[in-house]
């Protein structure tokens, strides 16, 4: 998973590059994004791989999921904000301010390089303290730098790259941090349906995030966008602080490994090892005979 989570995070770096290759106007960049859709769909269709055998359907309503992990839960919430508008108002911004598509593909491939390498010691970090701290102090450093946005001179890409890009790069790679520190506190077979769960609320918080930030932005100018992410950023930081005091505390001891999680779609969560356990377990009792 996080071989797939990297292969995402390239390719999406990658494709910033296509601005500059393709004519923005007309049907153009819909064309290449169509035939980029049915180039992914040649190696599915050809593979002869078996799916997962299925595994017991465990439902969670939205008090156990809750009650799980109040603290991942409003993370990834307001992850999915900041990250929607990161990716769908700032690009606006940047295009507005005076940046042409070269410099705006470079600002946004440089955020996603650097959230590749962020998350080699973030992860090793969550693995060896709390992964709440961690979180914390991400998105700290993300509000503080995206503060400093604010005094951006004009068409400086490089005072871009280390504000708005460096914020980014932290706060992309959080994602599979929250889903650890949820799945801390999940049961084994609730570790599925929760992770769905959560990418239920990213996708809540990224419809939310640019309402928001784009109303702002539109009204108050680009100085009070940049107010506007730091804020949701400071809420994020102050909502994991208090609401981690209602959760018990996780032993290092009892974690495992990091593993990057990308946050889209979660089909092959049953590949990962609590996938496997889960799978394991429902195939075994339909036999009669359960082994740990």
């Amino acid at each position: 998973m996080a071989i797939y989570n990297i292969v995402v995070l390239v390719s999406w770096a990658s494709s910033q590059w296509l601005l500059t290759a393709t004519p923005s106007n007309g049907l153009t960049p819909f064309v290449v994004v169509s035939i980029l859709f049915s180039m992914a769909l040649v190696p599915v269709a050809l593979s002869r791989a078996d799916g997962p055998v299925s595994a017991n359907e465990v439902r969670l309503n939205i008090r156990r999921i809750f009650a799980i992990s109040p603290a991942g839960i409003i993370g990834i919430g307001v992850l999915g904000a900041i990250v929607a508008s990161t990716w769908g108002v700032l690009p606006i911004w940047a295009a507005g301010v005076g940046f042409d598509t070269g410099s705006i593909s470079l600002l946004f491939s440089t955020s996603l390089v650097m959230a590749i390498l962020i998350q080699w010691p973030l992860g090793y970090l969550s693995d060896r303290m709390p992964r709440s701290t961690v979180v914390i102090a991400s998105f700290s450093l993300a509000s503080l730098l995206t503060l400093l946005a604010t005094m951006m001179p004009p068409n400086d890409l490089i005072f871009a790259i280390l504000t708005v890009g460096l914020s980014a790069g932290l706060v992309l790679p959080c994602y599979s941090i929250l889903v650890a520190m949820a799945n801390d506190n999940a049961e084994q077979d609730e570790v599925i349906a929760l992770s769905s769960s959560l990418v239920l609320v990213y996708g809540v918080g990224a419809i939310l995030g640019p309402l928001i930030t784009g109303t702002v932005y539109s009204y108050l100018g680009e100085s009070a966008l940049f107010v506007s992410i730091s804020l949701l950023l400071g809420f994020g930081v102050v909502s994991i602080q208090t609401l981690k005091l209602m959760e018990p505390s996780v032993l290092i001891l009892e974690k495992s490994h990091f593993v990057a999680v990308p946050a889209t779609s979660q089909g092959i969560l049953p590949l990962h090892e609590n996938g496997d356990a889960v799978t394991t377990q429902s195939s075994c009792k339909d036999s009669g005979n359960i082994t740990y």
